[in-house]
């Protein structure tokens, strides 16, 4: 479903998803919110706007008594649940372990383990509760506390809960001639394996191995090998250090099978066991493998399965590191009698095996390998300009699936070879930077600038297909330089001269742009992410934009417009939201909801002089949600659809531009909403700068902030925080200003939107400082904190403070406390 999402239009996509919510909200048939729920499972990106309406949907079918409806929620918390949703269903998730359908208990474990990923406290406080279920009749239940007591010992050693997986063992064991206790004896195992296993937890897991491989069940017996991973066989006890307690023993048969798969089970379990146990590296056991057979698996480095071949590395190093390196050795050795590139191609893939073992988790030492084997490789005149993709493939394959820490190192190693002018720098590595360079440029330690000089001067010596990237990548990392180097703008220009129509169209694109940094950063805002090919296609939808003054910066976009285009009522209440660009006709809404329609309950008319003549009705008018029907209506009025006319008229005379756009905005002006907030409370706001909010809280570390769930409403919040924090200073920003802006979402029946009503789906920004500006206090004086409403009442909170007593202080109004 993630690709499909990915092919159709992004916009076309958002369209649909307030259907699939209302649908998943009001369906009166379970068939219709499995619908809704699943759409926005499987499209809807994490952290979408909207996902606060699916809160508050899975909070009410929660708490219906309707089994179907309860399953249905839990399932869709399981798919995509995420950390806003605990404060909002917490109490009823743990109600639910202790349900009386054995459906919903095996449900709600299992949407407790995958809401602990953003919670681990979740465990802590479910673990009286999980012990029962451990013991629980119905099989399925306890299999899922068992599996759920995996993460809980992980995280936070629980001794009682240690206790109760002992037991349980030994009682499953028992009963082992009963099928149905197998998988559960597993996860037990597997429990009991997060920290050091208990002796008599070793010889359940030794006599289940050779139980199942009796009978043949290599899975499991390779997930009862997983449980003796971690185990230290060195405090064996020395009656069992014989070679015939040796759990390695049972899969020697394995070994000189010529079934690929019986080959990968055998070394897949050998790699689970400590060297000691079969290579004769500990004294005090003897080897269980013959010579003949050490030679055997050494010889499985040479199989034609790539797969079977790591495995074996993998095992040869823990055995002794000399072993990969003298294989490393070797291939080098062979690399001048490689001839051809498809075999050239081959014995890079089987290098760059043995060089991902050798890294480990070492991001630095894996660039290093790295720029070691393509100066061997590529010494060669043939091939120092030749481009292995299959090797970048590999390589960024490697890294993606390694952690964040691994590629920084890695990226800040590789990009450093970029910078350092007199380094020769292989094509293929070239190229392996010129993704890195897009991706984590800005992030670590070496300068952009550098980096756009690096990649310039190595343009002129490389294939049209290599500079096309380089000139991709010199375009992105622009955006993240003060200035761009003179000689690299030299050589761009100098290249277009002699280039192709595509290198032509891509220095055009870095001159351009690189001398238009607000339009370069819109850019890379709008790319779906910081990978090269999604700038690329950021790139060529700014191209091709019919309008791609749309695509500048809201502050830009805000200084272009004339100074009437800003309005504030009688009242000196500051608007909430800037008024509307300037509308198009839309004929076929004019239809709909012209002549008796606009006078309707559905469609109040919206009278200027009502609104300007009485500040309170303007209040009260304002305040309340507009429908869709309104929107349209104000959009269709005569004199906007003759100023509009006017303006795509070009057989009669213009007014002035000025004019024109001023007589439009003052009307559009009669629709902007107001906010919700009192106005000694906006007033304050407009006091001073505004605040760098954004940077504000990303400053701020983690630990130091709170979550949950508030009943009162945004107007209500700001009010008591006012009240009950004397002495501080509140700036408050609306729901549609930058940062964590939103958009209008509908919460009327799906199967007639236009007719319900919208709500702002966005966040209200509060920072809470001393009577100092905000830059100058320390971090501990100043609280920053997201608040966003659902459609009814309450909201979800987020804040963060370094000071303890303020965030005591502001965490008491929130939870209704103070």
């Amino acid at each position: 479903m993630q690709t499909t999402y990915d092919a159709v239009s992004h916009h076309a996509i958002e369209a649909a998803f307030p259907h699939a919510l209302t649908m998943a909200e009001a369906g009166n048939t379970i068939q219709l919110k499995r619908t809704g729920y699943l759409f926005c499972v499987e499209l809807m990106p994490a952290g979408h706007e909207l996902q606060l309406m699916l809160v508050n949907t899975l909070r009410k079918d929660l708490e219906n008594p309707e089994i179907s409806r309860i399953c249905l929620a839990l399932d869709t918390l399981v798919a995509c649940g995420t950390e806003d949703v605990i404060p909002a269903i917490q109490p009823r998730l743990l109600d639910l372990l202790s349900h009386n359908s054995p459906i919903v208990r095996r449900r709600a474990l299992v949407a407790v383990r995958a809401l602990s990923r953003h919670d681990s406290e979740l465990l802590v406080k479910i673990a009286t509760k999980l012990i029962k279920r451990m013991k629980d009749p119905h099989m399925n239940v306890a299999r899922a506390a068992v599996l759920v007591s995996t993460d809980l010992v992980k995280n936070a050693s629980n001794d009682q809960v240690q206790v109760t997986l002992e037991d349980l063992l030994q009682t499953t064991w028992t009963k082992r001639h009963d099928k149905l206790f197998d998988p559960l004896l597993l996860l037990i195992l597997r429990a009991l394996s997060a920290h050091q296993l208990a002796d008599d937890a070793v010889n359940v897991a030794i006599k289940l191995i050779r139980a199942t491989s009796e009978v043949q069940s290599y899975a499991s017996m390779y997930g009862a090998f997983t449980s003796l991973r971690e185990y230290d066989f060195q405090n064996w006890p020395v009656s069992l250090r014989s070679a015939r307690f040796s759990p390695v023993q049972y899969i020697r048969p394995l070994l000189t099978s010529r079934d690929v798969n019986d080959q990968y089970a055998f070394l897949a379990c050998l790699e689970c066991v400590d060297p000691a146990l079969w290579a004769g590296t500990w004294s005090e056991i003897k080897p269980v493998l013959e010579a003949w057979e050490v030679e055997h698996v050494m010889g499985f480095l040479d199989s034609p399965d790539d797969s079977i071949r790591r495995k074996t590395l993998r095992i040869l190093i823990r055995v002794d590191s000399g072993i990969v390196d003298s294989c490393y050795d070797q291939l080098l050795t062979r690399w001048p009698s490689v001839s051809g590139f498809d075999a050239q191609a081959e014995f890079l893939n089987r290098a760059l095996e043995v060089l991902d073992i050798r890294a480990g988790s070492s991001g630095e030492l894996f660039a290093s390998y790295l720029k070691e084997l393509f100066r061997v490789v590529q010494a060669s005149p043939a091939l120092e300009s030749q481009v292995f993709e299959a090797a970048v493939l590999r390589v960024m394959i490697r890294c993606k699936e390694m952690p964040r820490a691994f590629n920084l190192e890695f990226a800040t190693a590789l990009l450093t070879s970029v910078t350092e002018l007199d380094t020769p720098l292989a094509s293929t590595l070239l190229v392996i930077a010129t993704a890195y360079a897009s991706e984590y440029c800005g992030k670590i330690a070496v300068p952009p600038k550098d980096i756009l000089r690096g990649l310039a001067v190595r343009l002129p010596f490389n294939r049209p297909t290599v500079q096309d990237a380089c000139l991709l990548a010199m375009i992105r990392v622009a955006a993240d330089c003060d200035d761009i180097p003179a000689d690299a703008t030299e050589i761009v220009s100098n290249m277009m001269q002699g280039a192709g129509k595509r290198l032509q169209k891509r220095c055009r694109q870095f001159l351009a742009l690189s001398s238009n940094k607000g339009a370069l950063i819109d850019i890379v805002r709008g790319a779906a992410s910081a990978s090269l090919p999604d700038f690329s296609q950021a790139l060529q939808r700014f191209e091709s934009s019919p309008l791609p003054s749309l695509l500048s910066s809201p502050s830009q976009s805000q200084r272009s417009l004339p100074q009437s285009s800003h309005r504030t009522d009688t009242s000196g209440t500051k608007l909430r939201y800037a008024a509307y660009e300037a509308p198009q006709t839309a004929s076929s809404f004019r239809r709909h909801f012209s002549g008796s329609e606009r006078s309707g309950p559905s469609s109040p008319s919206l009278s200027a002089t009502d609104h300007l003549g009485s500040p309170k009705r303007l209040m009260e008018s304002l305040s309340r949600t507009i429908t869709p029907g309104e929107h349209s209506f104000a959009a269709g009025t005569e004199e906007i659809e003759m100023s509009a006319r006017a303006q795509r008229s070009t057989s009669e005379q213009i007014p002035d531009d000025s004019q024109v756009l001023e007589d439009i905005t003052s009307r559009v002006d009669l629709i902007a909403f107001d906010s919700p907030l009192t106005a000694h409370v906006i007033s304050a706001e407009a006091e001073g700068p505004d605040p760098d909010f954004e940077s504000t809280w990303n400053a701020l570390d983690d630990s130091s902030g709170a979550r949950g769930w508030c009943e009162m409403p945004l107007e209500d919040v700001v009010q008591q925080l006012q009240t009950s924090l004397d002495g501080y200073h509140l700036r408050v920003i609306p729901v549609d200003c930058i940062p964590f802006q939103g958009m209008w979402q509908p919460v009327a029946a799906y199967d007639n939107l236009l007719t319900g009503q919208w709500w702002w789906a966005g966040e209200l920004k509060i920072m809470v400082s001393g009577t100092s500006a905000p830059a100058a206090l320390p971090s501990d004086s100043v609280a920053v904190l997201r608040l966003r409403a659902n459609a009814e009442d309450g909201c979800l909170w987020r804040l963060k403070c370094a000071g303890v007593d303020l965030r005591t202080r502001v965490k008491r109004v929130l939870t209704g406390d103070a």
